[in-house]
C-alpha cells in the first residue's frame, strides 16, 4: 500500500529536481513509479510528473490531461514555482499557438530571474512556437536568449541542448554550416558525458546536413542510429526535429530507393552506442574538411 503523505514527500522532492529529470536517459523507473502511485495517491507534484513524463515519451494526449490539473492544484496550494512549471509544459498541450504563448508569458512572469534552467526552458518553448508560425528571426532571437540563459544555469547539458535547438533553427534559415558547428559542439559534451538521448539528437542533427551535402547513405544510417537509440531508452526525439527527419526520411528514400535505404537505415538501427558515436564524428569531421 502506497502510503499518501509520504508519496507526495517524494513526488514534490521530484518536481524540484526536474531538471535531473529532464535528461532522457533516467526516466524509465520514474515513469513506472508515477503511474503505480497516480492509480492511488492525488496530487499536483504528481500529476505534474506524468505531465513531464508524457512529454519525453511524446504522449501528448496524457499531457494535455494531466498538466492542467496539476496548474490547478498547484494555483490551490498558492505555488508559484509548480504553477510555473505546469504552464510551461502545459502550453505544449495548447489548443492553438495563441495560448501557447499566453501560458508560457505566464510561466516567464512567475519564474522572472529566480530559476534560470526554467527560464531558458520557456524561452525555447516560445521559439518553438515562433518556429511553427514561420517566424525565423523571432525563433532566432529567442534562442540566442536561450543559450545565454543556458550558460546561467552552470549546467553543461542545457548549454549542449540550446546549442543543438539554435541549431535547428539555422537549418531552417539554410545556413547549414552554422548548425553543423553548434551540433558539433553539442555532440562534444553528449557523447564526453555517455548521454545516449543526446547523442541520438545530434546524429538527427548530423544527418540533415550529409543529406544537404549529398551523403544520403551515411545520412540514412545516422538516423537509423538515432532512432534505435531513442527506443532503447524509451524516449523519442523533440518535436521540431521529428518533423523534419520525418520529411527527411522520405526524400532519402526516394532518392536512394526502397533497397538502397532500407539497407543503409537498417544498419544504424543495428548499432550500438559507440558506434552510432564513432560515425557521428566521423560525418562531423567530413564536414568540418568542407
Amino acid at each position: 500500500m502506497v502510503h499518501s503523505g509520504r508519496a507526495e514527500e517524494m513526488a514534490r522532492a521530484q518536481v524540484e529536481m526536474w531538471v535531473y529529470w529532464f535528461k532522457g536517459d533516467r526516466i524509465a523507473g520514474a515513469v513506472d513509479w508515477v503511474s503505480r502511485t497516480r492509480s492511488s495517491v492525488h496530487s499536483a507534484s504528481l500529476e505534474f510528473l506524468a505531465g513531464l513524463f508524457a512529454f519525453q515519451t511524446g504522449d501528448f494526449p496524457i499531457l494535455s490531461e494531466v498538466l492542467p490539473a496539476a496548474l490547478q492544484g498547484f494555483r490551490e496550494d498558492d505555488d508559484t514555482f509548480g504553477q510555473a512549471l505546469a504552464l510551461t509544459f502545459g502550453s505544449l498541450g495548447a489548443d492553438d499557438p495563441e495560448q501557447g504563448y499566453q501560458l508560457l508569458d505566464e510561466a516567464l512572469h512567475l519564474v522572472g530571474d529566480s530559476d534560470p534552467a526554467l527560464r531558458m526552458i520557456a524561452l525555447l518553448f516560445q521559439s518553438m512556437l515562433d518556429s511553427q508560425a514561420g517566424h525565423l528571426d523571432e525563433a532566432l532571437r529567442h534562442r540566442e536568449e536561450v543559450l545565454l540563459v543556458a550558460h546561467r544555469t552552470e549546467l553543461p547539458e542545457l548549454t549542449a541542448w540550446a546549442k543543438w535547438n539554435l541549431g535547428w533553427t539555422y537549418l531552417a534559415m539554410g545556413k547549414e554550416e552554422k548548425s553543423a558547428a553548434l551540433w558539433s559542439e553539442a555532440f562534444d559534451y553528449m557523447a564526453g558525458a555517455r548521454y545516449q538521448e543526446g547523442v541520438a539528437s545530434t546524429a538527427d542533427g548530423i544527418a540533415m546536413c550529409e543529406l544537404r551535402a549529398g551523403r544520403l547513405e551515411r545520412a540514412a544510417t545516422l538516423l537509423g542510429a538515432a532512432s534505435a537509440t531513442f527506443e532503447r531508452i524509451g524516449t523519442v526525439p523533440w518535436i521540431e526535429a521529428a518533423i523534419v527527419v520525418e520529411a527527411a526520411l522520405a526524400d532519402l528514400r526516394r532518392d536512394l530507393g526502397d533497397e538502397l535505404f532500407e539497407r543503409n537505415y537498417g544498419l544504424g538501427r543495428e548499432f550500438g552506442f559507440d558506434q552510432t558515436i564513432a560515425l557521428t564524428a566521423e560525418a562531423i569531421d567530413d564536414l568540418s574538411d568542407v
